[in-house]
């Protein structure tokens, strides 16, 4: 407790890769000794709203 972390999060449509690209930084990252720990959203459908 008392030390900063970094946070990364990883945004995008389905299917354009965001765990795969996520599963490569996070074997780098403990390759390079870092410990890793992540959380998966799993959205349950429907469109994006866009805002203008």
């Amino acid at each position: 407790m008392g030390q900063y972390r970094k946070i990364l999060q990883i945004v995008g449509y389905q299917n354009s890769g965001k765990t795969t690209l996520m599963a490569q930084l996070i074997k780098r990252a403990t390759m390079e000794g870092l410990r890793v720990g992540a959380i998966k959203h799993h959205g349950h459908g429907g469109v994006p709203m866009m805002e203008t």
